[in-house]
């Protein structure tokens, strides 16, 4: 029996086993970062973007206009409706959990 398996999963089963993912290297995300992974995720997915050049702003707060972009990207990646709970306000690092854990159930 042959069964799929999404990226996604991969991708998070990688991160759980200590597999360093160097497409998004962040100087403000070390690896021991509670946000770590999910950033990763979140960056592959091209839902979350830095805010400068190496720097992810993890602490920095999620403005209308980046969560606007972020709804629109996801609505684009899906066939069905999807409900996005609000990110505007969270800091970046809890909006990309957030969503990372979202694209998980796609």
């Amino acid at each position: 029996l042959i069964s799929i398996i999404r990226a996604i999963q991969v991708q998070r089963e990688l991160l759980k086993s200590g597999v360093k993912l160097s497409l998004c290297n962040y100087s403000d995300v070390p690896e021991n970062d509670k946000h770590y992974a999910n950033i990763q995720i979140v960056s592959l997915y091209d839902l979350m973007q830095a805010k400068d050049i190496n720097i992810f702003g993890v602490e920095d707060i999620l403005t209308e206009e980046e969560s606007a972009r972020i709804t629109e990207k996801i609505n684009s990646m899906t066939r069905k409706k999807i409900e996005i709970p609000k990110l505007a306000g969270l800091t970046r690092g809890d909006a990309a959990d957030i969503l990372a854990n979202l694209v998980e159930n796609f």
